[in-house]
């Protein structure tokens, strides 16, 4: 694109329409009557860019248990976001450490309330996008978890497979339940876990253990037992002896 200009200063405009999205470089060549040009000294970007960001929700899922800890979402591009809940206008803020992934918690929430959701995200070009409405129901209460056996203090001998038997309670299905062996997750339930007695079995070997037990509901919620300690000792080697004797007789 060119402009004829005259006298010793001057400032131009310069439009140019854009036909596909992407990012471009543009410079600015001056010359005079002498034939003399001068070209700035660096280029300069602009990004030409129309389409909305795609948004992906993480959390809440649509029609689920959530425990209000974390709403996240994921956009294709850099940009920024917010959510409302309950199709209000109350738009409230999300963090990212990347301008891709963002997320916010919210602790106002309802025990049992149902809410819906609505997340709106633009892109660095101010490119505009909603989200659909996605409903969850609130459940802020973390599984009741209590140990039945082995006893405090259970000691056993040589490498064996013990039984680990709790109940659990929740207003809510659990997800699953963890054998906790010193502060490690060592096993997982093996069946669907019930508001009643649950077991999982694990083979220790010799040593000193802290077992507890951890459930995470269907909302997220987790609950801890108490710790119980428990002992497996050395077995003893069974050993057998034999003696021989001699004698000699004399008349």
């Amino acid at each position: 694109i060119t402009s004829d200009v005259a006298g010793l200063l001057n400032s131009s405009n310069f439009s140019y329409n854009f036909t596909r999205e992407g990012g471009y470089n543009w410079n600015c060549i001056s010359g005079n009557n002498l034939s003399f040009t001068i070209t700035n000294s660096q280029n300069y970007s602009i990004s030409y860019d129309v389409t909305s960001p795609v948004i992906t929700l993480n959390t809440p899922l649509n029609d689920s248990w959530h425990n209000g800890g974390n709403f996240s979402v994921i956009l294709n591009e850099n940009g920024s976001c917010l959510y409302s809940l309950n199709n209000g206008l109350n738009n409230l803020s999300m963090s990212s450490t990347n301008n891709r992934a963002f997320n916010a918690s919210n602790l106002t929430l309802t025990q049992d309330q149902s809410y819906n959701i609505r997340f709106r995200c633009n892109d660095s070009a101010g490119n505009i996008n909603s989200s659909s409405i996605f409903t969850f129901r609130a459940d802020l209460t973390s599984p009741n978890v209590s140990l039945i056996s082995p006893a405090e203090g259970y000691s056993a001998t040589g490498t064996t497979s013990v039984l680990f038997e709790y109940n659990v309670s929740d207003n809510i299905n659990m997800s699953f339940c963890s054998l906790i062996l010193n502060n490690t997750i060592s096993a997982y339930n093996a069946s669907a876990v019930t508001n009643v007695s649950n077991n999982i079995t694990y083979s220790l070997g010799v040593g000193s253990y802290n077992w507890g037990i951890n459930c995470t509901d269907k909302a997220g919620n987790a609950g801890n037992s108490s710790s119980r300690s428990l002992t497996i000792n050395v077995a003893s080697s069974e050993s057998s002896g034999s003696s021989g004797s001699s004698g000699g007789g004399g008349g």
